[in-house]
């Protein structure tokens, strides 16, 4: 189970962060949202998202679109839907950048 690996996670995503690649945090933290939406970790989720995206000038749009994805799913469950609209229209800016009409549908 993923809630078994955790800690492993957050030590991943922590080396990442602290070595200033958001390109690899980025990788991996876009793909939790869920994880952290079901398993209660919303909060900390957000943050994991929020500090990879800070330093995300170098990653490639494609995870950054993710990345405010994710930060917007996380936001409805957190019930700030000022910041999920933000996030997700981040998200649909970066992916009509990027022809990539098929996520964005």
């Amino acid at each position: 189970m993923l809630e078994d690996e955790h800690d492993n996670i957050r030590a991943v995503l922590g080396g990442a962060l602290e070595r200033g690649d958001g390109e690899t945090a980025l990788r991996l933290a876009p793909r939790l949202w869920d994880f952290w939406r079901i398993h209660g970790y919303p909060v900390e989720g957000q943050a994991w998202l929020e500090r990879a995206l800070a330093l995300a000038d170098a990653a490639s749009p494609d995870r950054r679109a993710a990345a405010e994805f994710a930060l917007g799913k996380i936001s409805i469950t957190l019930g700030d839907y000022g910041a999920a609209d933000a996030h997700f229209r981040a998200s649909i800016t970066l992916r009509r950048e990027l022809g990539d009409l098929l996520t964005l549908a």
